[in-house]
């Protein structure tokens, strides 16, 4: 499980970073010099991140206790984090992301506090999410030979890369076939960063008119999100 996690910290940043770097690669200010300015940034925010948010955080709890008071704090540096990676062109989701692993070890696992961001994600947060992600599909669309072919290619290319990760970590580090199972399980899914990036290169117009990736993309990047978490609920 550590080892998913892990590698699922990692996939998610460096796909991040790839979709910034794709993404500016179509803006005008696409220079040599827009790229040294964007890793600078991006290092310098997510620093800014690692070592100040923890500490505000623990003043913010020291003098406030009150559980509330402290789920709308996190759920400041939260947005606080993302509008930050939004403002030198990287995806919010990114900061969010980074916010949520800093503030990791702030908050007890058995507290108020996570009760509070447990509930309000599983209630609120995740279905609006999966609503959301269901409004965007046009199942019209769906009926053309092209998208069908882009979303079989993109859920068989998922499922398998995926495997083949899991199988590699299963040999280089002696584990059973239940580790391996398990390991493709959790590491199978996809969600937010597909959907995020997906969302991000069908808002991007070439210089012809078309867009960066065409709806066919965006209705396979649904079907991918739904045949993934299917997969790994049942593998897990």
């Amino acid at each position: 499980v550590g080892i998913a996690v892990g590698g699922t910290i990692v996939a998610d940043v460096l796909t991040l970073l790839v979709l910034a770097v794709v993404g500016g690669m179509f803006k005008e200010e696409a220079t040599g010099w827009f790229w040294v300015r964007l890793v600078v940034e991006v290092v310098l925010i997510g620093l800014f991140i690692i070592y100040t948010f923890p500490i505000i955080c623990r003043w913010f709890f020291r003098r406030w206790g009150e559980s509330v008071v402290q789920y709308v704090f996190v759920l400041a540096l939260v947005f606080l984090g993302a509008g930050l990676m939004e403002i030198v062109g990287i995806e919010g989701i990114l900061g969010a992301f980074l916010v949520g692993i800093v503030l990791n070890r702030q908050i007890p696992p058995v507290s108020p506090l996570m009760s509070h961001i447990e509930f309000v994600g599983n209630a609120l947060f995740i279905p609006y999410f999966l609503i959301g992600v269901g409004m965007l599909i046009n199942l019209r669309a769906l009926t053309h030979m092209d998208a069908i072919i882009v979303s079989i290619v993109m859920v068989v290319v998922a499922l398998t890369t995926k495997w083949l990760a899991a199988f590699a970590t299963q040999k280089i580090f002696h584990m059973t076939s239940g580790d391996r199972k398990l390991i493709y399980g959790l590491t199978n899914s996809r969600a937010a960063a597909p959907l995020a990036i997906v969302l991000v290169g069908y808002g991007i117009i070439l210089p012809d008119g078309s867009r960066l990736l065409d709806e066919n993309v965006l209705n396979g990047a649904m079907i991918l999100i739904l045949a993934t978490c299917i997969v790994s609920s049942i593998v897990t």
